[in-house]
């Protein structure tokens, strides 16, 4: 004969003194997240910093809006412009908690267009100085060398700034970093007069480029 099984349903007492919360996860989620508000914002400011620097430059080369010649000093500019709008764009419409995040930020996103330009520029100068040096293949290595140093410059100037008093761990370059930082590839392409980019004009989708950038740093929370 086959006997009845009785189930115990009585909660044990390790379990009462479990709480599990999903409540709480999906707060801590959306709390890592900009809201739609500050998303809009520093994306509509960040385009606009990089389309009115692209204007002024336009300007002063009596250019069209998209035939602007770019060197170093217009990248610089309009990245700037257009990463201080985004970050303009996330402060006003962002708890005030979260602004010296967004602002680090910046200065991040800035710091890994500015510097790894900067290396490239000038290693494409000191390629051009010597007649050995000045041929695609070293001018390839050069530009390699000149990225990987100004990704690693670029963390060091931006912790430093970011964090005079030296009382916060230091951001480190990760590979998501990397990766995060090959929308600026184009830029680097451009400084590096590599041909394609200059017969493609891929130029022109620089001021987009360095709007996302802004767009990045205003909604980091």
């Amino acid at each position: 004969m086959i006997q009845p099984v009785t189930i115990n349903n009585t909660p044990n007492s390790n379990c009462q003194n479990k709480k599990i919360s999903v409540i709480r996860d999906n707060k801590r989620r959306r709390a890592s997240e900009a809201s739609a508000q500050t998303k809009i914002a520093s994306a509509i400011t960040a385009a606009s910093g990089a389309a009115l620097a692209v204007a002024l430059i336009a300007r002063k080369q009596n250019k069209g809006f998209f035939d602007v010649n770019y060197s170093l000093k217009e990248m610089l500019g309009v990245a700037l412009s257009a990463v201080s709008g985004g970050v303009l764009g996330g402060v006003l419409t962002s708890n005030r908690k979260k602004h010296e995040r967004k602002l680090d930020e910046g200065i991040f996103q800035y710091s890994m267009i500015a510097v790894p330009g900067l290396a490239v520029s000038g290693a494409m100068l000191f390629c051009d100085e010597f007649k050995r040096l000045n041929n695609t293949p070293a001018k390839l290595a050069a530009t390699g060398l000149a990225v990987t140093t100004g990704w690693q410059a670029a963390v060091k100037i931006a912790n430093f700034v970011s964090d005079i008093d030296d009382d916060e761990p230091d951001r480190k370059l990760k590979f998501k970093d990397a990766i995060a930082s090959v929308d600026d590839l184009i830029g680097i392409m451009v400084l590096a007069k590599v041909k394609f980019v200059k017969k493609m004009k891929l130029e022109r989708i620089l001021p987009a480029v360095y709007a996302f950038c802004g767009y990045k740093a205003g909604t980091t929370n």
